[in-house]
């Protein structure tokens, strides 16, 4: 194999033709830089790499391929997901709505497989625009959080492109999704555990919209 500087090709084959032209202008474009005599370099035996004076531009392409890579990776990954773990394509329509059949919520369907503590129990949702709001009642540990986590994965998913877990999935626009979950206080100003609720659900309100997706998980107040 010789030299793709010297302008020969190393093989017949359509794949090798094409690295050797990558490699070529690869090749060009060092020779260039080391034309503008960059101060910066890589210096190897009986040769000299400059990556020099052209910083914004080398950053610029490794970021360009680091974003490309990262994205592969992740479409990658959701596709492995997708196809192993039966999960569907979501439908989204114009008018205000989320219907879920069979959705589960992924992490925990997955621990429980893990574990051997028994399998993930599906859950339907339905939203509606004559049926905006679901009040979700019952004992701890009886999978409330899951449920409502469970939604939000899915829109979010769907959301990103990807398939969702649950047998069928139907969604309107959605603008965003507001949470509250949990209990936390903030002492050191003088933020009581009750008032930091009453606060984040304000912002909450105050935020949203007739297309965002709301959860309010935490403790009940009487």
């Amino acid at each position: 194999m010789r030299s793709p500087i010297t302008g020969a090709t190393s093989g017949t084959c359509a794949a090798s033709a094409a690295l050797d032209a990558r490699l070529s202008r690869l090749c060009a474009w060092v020779l260039a830089a080391q034309a503008r005599q960059q101060p910066y370099g890589l210096r190897l035996p009986g040769r000299e790499w400059a990556w020099s004076e052209a910083p914004t531009h080398r950053d610029s392409v490794l970021q360009a391929l680091a974003r490309s890579l990262a994205s592969l990776d992740a479409l990658a990954a959701l596709a492995e997901r997708s196809a192993t773990l039966g999960w569907c394509r979501p439908e989204f329509v114009p008018y205000p709505c989320i219907e879920i059949e069979a959705g589960r919520h992924p992490v925990v369907q997955a621990r429980l497989a893990e574990t051997g503590a028994g399998d993930f129990i599906a859950n339907d949702c339905r939203f509606v625009d004559e049926r905006r709001l679901l009040l979700i009642t019952g004992p701890n540990m009886g999978g409330k959080s899951t449920f409502m986590r469970q939604v939000a994965l899915i829109v979010l998913l769907a959301a990103m492109g990807s398939f969702v877990p649950a047998a069928s999935c139907r969604l309107g626009p959605i603008d965003a999704i507001h949470t509250r979950i949990g209990a936390a206080d903030d002492l050191a100003n003088a933020q009581s555990t009750f008032m930091m609720e009453m606060t984040e659900a304000a912002s909450i309100v105050h935020g949203a919209t007739e297309h965002s997706l709301v959860l309010k998980i935490g403790r009940a107040h009487v």
